[in-house]
C-alpha cells in the first residue's frame, strides 16, 4: 500500500476484514500477501462483489441437480 493510502488507525477490523475509506482499491493484499487478496468494505463495489461470489457456487450447484 503505497504512503498516502496509510493512516493513523488499523485499517483490519477483527484481523481479517479491511476497511479503509481513504483506499480507493477493491481488492487489496491480505496482511500475508502470499494468501491472496481481500475486498475493502467501504468500497461502494465490494458488497455486489461478494454477494456474486456467494450466490454464484449456489447457482452452478442448483443448475447441476436440476439438470440430473
Amino acid at each position: 500500500m503505497s504512503e498516502r493510502h496509510k493512516t493513523v488507525h488499523d485499517p483490519w477490523k477483527w484481523g481479517w476484514c479491511y476497511h479503509n475509506r481513504e483506499d480507493p482499491r477493491v481488492w487489496v493484499p491480505k496482511k500475508n500477501p502470499e494468501a491472496g487478496f481481500t475486498l475493502n468494505f467501504t468500497h461502494r463495489q465490494a458488497y455486489p462483489i461478494l454477494l456474486l461470489l456467494l450466490i454464484a457456487p449456489i447457482m452452478i450447484v442448483l443448475l447441476i441437480e436440476l439438470l440430473k
